[in-house]
Formats: C-alpha cells, structure tokens, sequence
C-alpha cells in the first residue's frame, strides 16, 4: 500500500507529460500557395496548414510500458488518442481539383461516382487510408453508411450535362451544410475513352448520426436529448428531448421533432414537431424550398401551428394570461440570374420577387387586454420584398468549428418590403428597407453589416418601428509559436424600437440578447446595444478525437427604460475564459464550459459564474434571398 501514491503521480505525470509533448502536437506551420474557391474565381493567397508530427513512436512506448495495474492501463489508452492522420493532402489536392474546374468547364459529364467513408479512421484526402483501431472499427460496424441515393439527391448535376464550375462549387458546399455529411470532395477526371467528357467523383465524409445534447445554462435549468441525424442512412432526423427549469411552472418540460431536408432531390424540407415546454404547448408542420443556391429559379413554402400558452406578457405583472392561436403562412419567390461581376472575386448577381400571407388567428385570449397586447391580436399580413443579391463565398476553416471546412459567405444585398395588415380591427400599411455587405480584405480580415429598418403607418402615423443593425469581424489566423493559433471576434448590435406594444420590449434574458452568464428580466426597454469581443486560441490538444479551443471573452450591453436615453443607462458587462471541445465526427454540440466574472449586473440578480452548455454550430447569414417579414424586434 505504501507504493499506491507513486504509483498514481507517476500516472498523473505521464497524462501531464502526453498532453503536453504528444496529443498531436504540431510543427511549424508549412506555408504554400493556395487557391480559394470563390465562386468559380481561382484565388491565390498564402495559407497557414497545421500539420500533426507523427509521435506513433511515443505512443508505442506509452501503450507498452510495463503498468501492472490493468485500470491503469486501460485508462492510458483511453487518455491517448492516436495522432489522427495528416491533413495537407487534403488541401493540396483541393488547390490541383480547383485548378482543374475551369479546364473541365464545359465538357460532358460522362459518369458520376459516390464514395462515402466511415466517419471514423478514415481520410477524405487519401481514401485509400485507414485506421484499424479496434474501437474505431466498432464505432464504424455501429455507424449505418449514409445512402448513395440520398448523396445523389443533393447533387446539382447528373449524367449528361454540360459540366459548369459553379454547380461543382455549390454542390460541395450543398453537401458539407447537410448535418450528417463531416466533409465533401469532388474530383475530376478526364474520361481515358474520350477527351471531351469528364468523370465526376464525389468524396463524402461521414457524421456518427447519433446526437446528444446537453445544456446546463443554471443550476436548475437545462435541456438533455437525443436523437439521429441519419436515420438508416436516409439523412432524416428525428429528436426528442427533457427540459428542466426550476424557476418555471411546472418546471419541466418535452419536446420532439422530425425533419426531412430535400425530400426526393426537389431541395424541399419538412419540419414536423410536438412541444410542451413548461407554459406552452405547440404543434408545428413546415414545408419549405429556400433559394439554396443562386442558379435557383423557384423558392417557396407554407406552414402550420396549433399553440396554447400561459405566460406572463409584461416584466411589471405576475400574471399568467392563456392564449391559443392558429397560424398559416405560405410564401413564394422568384429569382433571376443578372450575370457576374466583381474582379478578385466573382459574384453572381440576382434580383428576386418574393411574396408571403401570414395568418395568425386568436381562438382564445383575454378580450380586454387584447388591444394592448402585439400577442393577443388577430390579423393577416400580406408582403412582398424586391431584393438585389451578389453571393459568393470563400472556403477556409478554424473559425467557427474546429478544422472542416466552412464556406463563408460574402456580398451584399439590397431590398425593399411593403404590404398591408389586414387587422381585426383596421388596415395599415408595412414599409420595410434592408441592406447588407460582407467583404474578405486583402489581409484576411473578415467584416460584415447587416441593417434592417422598418414599421407601420396608420392613419399617417408610424408606429412599431423596428431599427436592427449588427456587424461582425474576425481576423486572420495568427500562429501562436509552432503548435497554436488564434483569431480575434467582435459582434456589434443595436436594435431600438418606436411605439411598440406593452408586451413588445428587449431585456437581458440570454447570452445572444446580453450579457454572458446571467438572466435577468428586470431590465427592460425599447432599445439595446451589445458589444461582444472573444479572442480564440486553436490548439493541437485532442482527446478521443475531441480538439480543444480556449476562449477569453468580454462583452457589455445597455437597455435603458422606455424613459431613459441610450447612453446615459447603466453599463453591464462579464469577461471570463472558458474552452471548447468538439469531435468534427459526431453530430453532438460543442461542449462548452465557462468561467465568468461580473463587474456590474443588475441588483437582485443571480449570476452564474459557472456554465456547462452545448454550442451548436454557427453558420453566417448569407445573401440568399429571405422570406419577406417584418424587421425582428428581439
């Protein structure tokens, strides 16, 4: 017994030493001409590509020192992941297909050919590749292979066509937003029996469907479910989880989904779903098209919902009122093709006319506080949005997830939205105007602004005026010695409202809403800004396949009451650190853990300096044509 404390610091040095020496550690960064795919435009620019050492050597030994304690053992392999294999090949051979697009353009497909590769021990750079470790090759027997029919119904192109660069471009990108795709590839061959054909290979790498998630945002509050991505390979999901909210009543709560994306290769989604969370029960069914890629003509959708609530509309009053409502929304779209422009970069231009009915209908509510109440009125809102596009997109990675690759889009947009609310009680017109841009400088900095404004007239007053700005940056990535990386975010919002209704009012209930860490509705008005600064250092650390990022972070916010001016409200603010942890083969959210300090919340408020969250992945509003709606207030 007396060697048991050696025995366990000698374990922990060797966890230490592994983490530290060994868990992918990488090398200088190799630095060599890339090309970005943008839009059909080749780029050259300069990348930094990590490139794991190969410590296969020190593992060996690891695994093969003498433990007498099999626990012991066990748990070192366990702490140890292998060192996952190199990643270059992927970009190199991503620079050779990029340049080979444009030399194929124009010639006919002659065959198309599906590759899909087990999520685990594989390589889409090298499919040759594979790692024969036993507990991969048990999750992989687990894993059910995605379907080559479904992987066919995201395609843009088939057997026989006139090979375009574009559908080439947008199919890939198409194919790595589907949840339970990790990464595609398509390459290019020339046909050996006739030159002036192409054989098309399309790569794709899978997801282990399963999906957990878990959020723990307070002591008594939280969310834990489960469900599939890719049920039978079929790509459908289906979800169901448990909520618990100890400030609620009742405190618990359930809810379930299924959804079906690009039901028969028409690009046609279905969302279907039951919720009963804590006040509120709802049932929801959505078709819709959206415009997923410039090329596309046709868009449109309708929806259905059943909803009944109980929940308080004002910060002031206790009181719970019940509603139940039914809501019909239908809306249709057309896009035209202008051309492109643009010299560094190519943008595809369109201009689109989309139209939308929105019903929403009161079987119950309270008759006297209906008037006052934006969430008690019947009415039916008729608009229409004239909208001008440039979209094009930039590949990269180390942004937002954790080393697959991410098409950030760029561009800009400029549209206009009118129509008419038709009422219960009278008629008003809805005046609209948005306009966007989101540019990649020649350094690798990324910028975007979004702004939005519009509102009501009746009777020659406006009222429920909506102004919604919001810009986002992010800077290159910076190395960070030999074996880390970082880059810098920042988030800006504004949103203000004028005349708005006594249960239309912005707060700090949430982390995108305000302040980090906290809820707290006893600051409330009719405006809000937010200032959110995060800095991100990726590092080579991996654990069972999950890779580290570690995060410092500060933001401010200010609501000031309905009486007061923006800047003369108080300032609340948190900073903090925290990590990150993801596998880019699994479907679970990022599991997130913080660690926050407040320098000023509102009185009476109850902080929770410590957070255990799931993070879903981000994705950057693009420059697709939306559906027409009011300008958000949220």
């Amino acid at each position: 017994m007396t060697c048991f404390p050696h025995k366990i610091l000698g374990f922990c040095f060797f966890l230490l030493a592994g983490s530290f020496f060994c868990v992918n550690r990488v090398r200088s960064q190799d630095q060599f001409s890339a090309f970005y795919r943008d839009s059909g435009q080749i780029i050259e620019e300069k990348l930094f590509i990590q490139t794991p050492v190969d410590t296969s050597g020190f593992f060996d030994r690891l695994k093969k020192r003498p433990f007498k304690n099999k626990t012991t053992k066990h748990l070192v392999g366990l702490m140890f992941a292998e060192p996952y294999h190199s990643t270059d090949s992927v970009d190199k051979i991503q620079i050779l297909l990029e340049k080979q697009y444009n030399d194929f353009k124009g010639k006919t497909i002659s065959s198309v050919k599906i590759v899909t590769l087990d999520p685990f021990g594989t390589s889409i750079a090298d499919t040759s590749y594979h790692n024969n470790h036993w507990a991969l090759r048990t999750a992989n027997r687990i894993h059910i292979e995605t379907k080559e029919k479904r992987i066919r119904e995201n395609l843009l192109f088939k057997e026989g066509d006139k090979l375009d660069p574009f559908l080439i471009f947008d199919t890939e990108r198409i194919l790595r937003t589907a949840d339970y795709i990790q990464e595609a590839l398509i390459y290019l061959q020339e046909d050996p029996g006739d030159p002036d054909q192409v054989i098309v290979t399309v790569v794709v790498k899978d997801v282990f469907a399963m999906n957990v998630k878990l959020n723990i945002d307070a002591v008594n509050r939280g969310r834990l479910g489960l469900g599939s991505k890719n049920i039978l390979g079929s790509g459908a999901e289906a979800f169901n989880a448990f909520h618990w909210d100890g400030d609620e009543d009742p405190s618990t709560g359930y809810e379930a989904r299924f959804n079906y994306k690009n039901i028969g290769g028409t690009f046609i989604d279905s969302n279907v779903g039951y919720l009963h969370l804590f006040d509120k029960e709802s049932f929801y069914l959505n078709i819709n098209r959206p415009f997923y890629s410039p090329s596309v003509k046709y868009a449109g959708g309708i929806g259905v919902e059943h909803t009944s609530e109980n929940r308080f509309y004002i910060p002031d009053d206790d009181t719970r009122y019940y509603t139940r409502r039914f809501v019909l929304d239908a809306w249709t779209g057309r896009s035209v093709f202008l051309g492109l422009s643009g010299t560094r970069f190519q943008y595809r231009n369109n201009v689109s006319l989309s139209g939308r009915v929105y019903w929403i209908n009161y079987l119950a509510r309270n008759e006297r506080l209906a008037p006052y109440f934006e969430g008690m009125q019947s009415k039916v809102r008729a608009l229409g949005t004239l909208a001008f596009t440039r979209q094009a997109y930039f590949k990269s990675n180390l942004i937002y997830n954790f080393g697959r690759s991410e098409d950030i889009p760029i561009g800009s947009r400029l549209d206009v939205t009118g129509g008419f609310e038709f009422h219960e009680n009278y008629r008003r017109l809805y005046l609209g105007l948005g306009a966007g841009f989101a540019r990649l400088t020649d350094k690798k900095y990324y910028f975007s602004i979004q702004a939005d404004a519009g509102g009501f007239m009746n009777a020659k007053n406006l009222n429920q005026a909506v102004l919604n700005i919001e810009g986002n940056a992010f800077t290159r990535l910076f190395p960070l010695g030999s074996r880390y990386a970082f880059r810098n975010f920042l988030r800006v919002s504004y949103v203000g409202g004028y005349k708005m209704y006594l249960d239309e009012y912005l707060s700090l209930q949430d982390a995108n809403s305000g302040v980090n860490s906290f809820r707290s509705d006893s600051v409330y008005g009719n405006q809000r800004l937010m200032v959110d600064f995060e800095t991100s250092c990726f590092t080579p650390w991996k654990l069972l396949g999950f890779r580290t990022v570690l995060f410092a972070f500060a933001n401010v916010s200010m609501v000031p009451d309905r009486s007061t001016a923006l800047f003369d409200a108080p300032l609340y603010s948190s900073v903090g650190i925290g990590l990150r942890m993801r596998n880019e083969m699994l479907v679970f959210n990022t599991l997130q853990i913080r660690l926050s300090f407040f320098p000023n919340i509102p009185v009476g408020t109850s902080p929770q300096a410590f957070q255990a969250m799931g993070e879903p992945y981000y994705r950057p509003r693009d420059f697709a044509p939306k559906i027409p709606g009011k300008v958000p207030y949220q």
